[in-house]
């Protein structure tokens, strides 16, 4: 092994020391890819580089610096972590995600070698996916300027493109992130307006915060609390007016489908005849409403209200019935 290899191996020895952690020599060869000569070999020169003090954790003998907390992990606790970074991977390149892989490498360095070959066959057990990469590691700066906003109560002016493809600035009192459906929003009142609308992080090509700003004041909880943000959403949408009853008639597969999942808090479903089911909520009509409806066309019929319904047929008789059409 190089110089420089070795001393690349003892720098990050003494790291895992000096954040509270513990080496042994079957942890140094794990860790290192040596054998157990070298790993007593480096294990010699941690004790001249710092003051240890070993102990016992089952029938391995380990080592930690004198001075340090004698810091117990857990295999449940160091999964426990382990779960939640992997499933926080949107805040990744932020001090918070940076914080838990701390944490997470410390309660490492802190159990038996053994221990963490246990957890790890454990962890295989899960997999956290997802339909798409909502970390947008294009969106970074953007991310770590939301979270600042949002902690100090800052104002901030976000560079944004909306949905047809035009870019405007809109000045912000920024309140929550929702991360929904593998896309992170924003949610936040603008100004001098008030209204309550969603950004989508995605489409946010600059954050700035106004640092010297006053604080804006923390609104009442119907704009902090996402329970009652969107109670009657129907999705991300929110101030959308009056909630009512929208009530559907749906059959074959689509009626299996909401059977088995709420959609919305509100929902209720029964049966009407035949292969018939009347699905029910109190949401917002919203665009996002209206195109999941004509997503499950044919097998789907708007019983109330009547404004939804002609929102449906006007949409559908406007759908090309060929190729031929769309291209004319």
């Amino acid at each position: 092994m190089t110089d420089y290899a070795a001393t690349r191996n003892i720098v990050g020895l003494l790291a895992v020391l000096d954040r509270g952690g513990r080496v042994s020599v079957n942890s140094i060869r794990q860790k290192c890819k040596v054998g157990s000569g070298a790993a007593k070999r480096y294990l010699d020169l941690l004790k001249e580089f710092r003051d240890l003090t070993s102990g016992m954790q089952g029938a391995e003998k380990f080592w930690r610096r004198a001075d340090s907390p004698d810091q117990e992990g857990t295999i449940d606790e160091l999964a426990a972590v382990e779960l939640s970074v992997r499933s926080t991977q949107w805040l990744r390149a932020t001090p918070y995600h940076d914080t838990a892989q701390n944490h997470l490498d410390r309660l490492r360095a802190c159990i038996s070698q053994t221990d963490q070959e246990s957890t790890d066959r454990f962890l295989r057990s899960f997999h956290h996916r997802t339909q798409g990469d909502a970390s947008y590691p294009g969106s970074h700066d953007q991310m770590r300027n939301l979270i600042r906003a949002i902690r100090r109560r800052k104002p901030v002016t976000v560079a944004y493109q909306r949905h047809d493809g035009s870019t405007g600035d809109y000045e912000l009192e920024p309140t929550l992130l929702v991360l929904y459906k593998d896309r992170i929003y924003l949610t936040a009142r603008k100004r001098p307006s008030g209204e309550r609308r969603s950004f989508l992080l995605e489409s946010m090509s600059e954050v700035l915060v106004h640092e010297e700003a006053e604080s804006f004041a923390i609104p009442s909880g119907h704009h902090t609390e996402h329970e009652l943000i969107f109670r009657h959403s129907f999705g991300i949408y929110t101030d959308l007016g009056t909630p009512e009853r929208v009530t559907l008639a749906v059959r074959g597969a689509v009626s299996t489908r909401l059977r088995r999942r709420r959609l919305h808090p509100t929902q209720s479903v029964e049966k009407i005849d035949g292969e018939w089911w009347r699905v029910s909520w109190v949401v917002a009509v919203c665009p996002e409403l209206v195109s999941y409806v004509l997503s499950l066309l044919p097998d789907v019929g708007v019983l109330e209200p009547a404004s939804l319904h002609q929102k449906i047929c006007d949409a559908a008789r406007a759908y090309p019935s060929s190729i031929e059409d769309m291209v004319r």
